[in-house]
This record gives C-alpha cells, sequence and structure tokens, in this order.
C-alpha cells in the first residue's frame, strides 16, 4: 500500500479516524498539520482531511518556547479531531481549527506521549475532559 504524498520533514504517524486508518505529518517549514483518511484500500485512495496551521507564534509568545521541535499527536475521538503539541515541559491542545485550547505545564519532569488512550474514569485532568 502507498501512502499519501507528503511534503515537509516534521513528525508523522499513524491512527485511527472513525474507524478508518490515517495518517498525520507536520511540516516544519510551514507549521502546517495535514491529517490524511484512507477511502479505498483496494485502490490506495487517500484524502486530505484537515489542513491544520498550529498557532505557532502564539505558542512560542505565551509560553516562552525556544525549542527547536515539537512532538506532536493527533487525537481522534467521537468524530472531533485535536492535536497535543509537547515542548519544553508544557503540553498544549489545538483544535482542528489551529486555535490553542489549553494547555498544561509539565514542569521538569519528562513527558512521553504513545498512541495508547486511558479511560476518563481511570485518569481524569480538566485540561482532558473528553479523553
Amino acid at each position: 500500500m502507498r501512502a499519501p504524498f507528503v511534503l515537509g520533514g516534521g513528525d508523522s504517524g499513524l491512527l485511527e479516524m472513525d474507524g478508518t486508518l490515517s495518517i498525520h505529518s507536520l511540516d516544519d517549514d510551514t507549521e502546517i498539520v495535514n491529517i490524511w483518511v484512507l477511502q479505498d484500500y483496494r485502490s490506495e485512495v487517500w484524502d486530505l482531511k484537515y489542513r491544520i496551521k498550529l498557532p505557532a507564534a502564539e505558542i512560542r509568545e505565551q509560553f516562552e518556547d525556544s525549542a527547536e521541535s515539537w512532538d506532536l499527536d493527533v487525537v481522534s475521538q467521537d468524530g472531533d479531531v485535536f492535536l497535543l503539541v509537547n515542548f519544553g515541559g508544557w503540553l498544549v491542545r489545538v483544535d482542528s481549527d489551529g486555535k490553542l485550547i489549553d494547555s498544561f505545564s509539565y514542569g521538569d519532569r519528562e513527558l512521553w506521549m504513545y498512541e495508547y488512550r486511558l479511560k476518563q474514569s481511570l485518569v481524569q485532568h480538566t485540561s482532558f475532559p473528553r479523553l
């Protein structure tokens, strides 16, 4: 199977979106996240479902971020899509319109993002009420 043609050399990964295989990619130069959804497995047709411009200037200004790179994860649940951006002691949530929604400081501790999801009944936090 061929993946969609992706420009840029940033972070990318697989995810499930509404029961369908999807790929996200971050173009470091333009700070745009593209999310592709597999429409037809047999003919290898991909559809560009989201093109999200990260609010990079706002994030850098608000959080005094000088990090050269960010870790990015795309979360899709119940039809909603948002981005989790991890950098310099902060985790921020950005909606599918590119608006900064929420932030969480984890200080000097290390935080690693994985594709595993925990039920809300196990881990509750005001920053992520729908997880």
